[in-house]
């Protein structure tokens, strides 16, 4: 009887091993799945900055080149008056 309950209790702490590991392993894998959703969003947060700064930079130089050509186009003006 001695030795059935010895086994017996191997066992039991045998599957409350098994089940605290499982425990832990559905954690792990929502946090995960938690991060890659974060490193996802900060990297289009990223994206979004380069493309704003794509944008923001291509405006400056239209703009510049929207000066040129009125000083241009006053220049012509005024020699043609």
């Amino acid at each position: 009887k001695i030795a059935e309950a010895r086994n017996q209790i191997a066992e039991e702490e045998l599957r409350k091993q098994e089940l605290t590991e499982k425990a832990s392993e559905v954690p792990r894998e929502k946090i995960e799945a938690i991060a890659r959703e974060g490193i996802q969003h900060y990297s289009a947060g990223l994206q979004a900055n380069v493309e704003e700064d794509r944008l923001t930079n291509e405006n400056t130089v239209l703009q510049r080149k929207l000066e040129h050509t009125k000083e241009l186009y006053r220049a012509f003006r005024n020699a043609n008056l």
